[in-house]
């Protein structure tokens, strides 16, 4: 279906060799985009919040200081990665 979709140009190439993520992975991928709509936003797009990254973990069963900290660093990471490409679309 997406080659189909692909030749019909419904489809961006990028989508379809995009890499698979590691299900242990899969945790911060979902906050990520759950908090997404949750970041304030002005003259740009803001960072998630930290307390809600946490508060989020926390949800998915993550309790450890260790298991936290490095939760935050992933979304976190993900959240710049994020900013960082929404600035470059807005620029122009």
């Amino acid at each position: 279906m997406e080659a189909t979709s692909l030749k019909a140009g419904k489809v961006k190439q990028a989508l379809i060799d995009r890499p698979e993520l590691p299900e242990r992975l899969m945790p911060f991928w979902e906050t990520f985009w759950t908090l997404h709509p949750r970041r304030p936003v002005g003259m740009a797009a803001g960072a998630i919040g930290i307390g809600d990254i946490v508060e989020y973990l926390r949800l998915l069963g993550y309790r450890g200081s260790g298991e936290l900290l490095r939760g935050v660093k992933m979304v976190c990471a993900l959240d710049d990665a994020w900013r960082q490409w929404n600035d470059e679309q807005n620029k122009g």
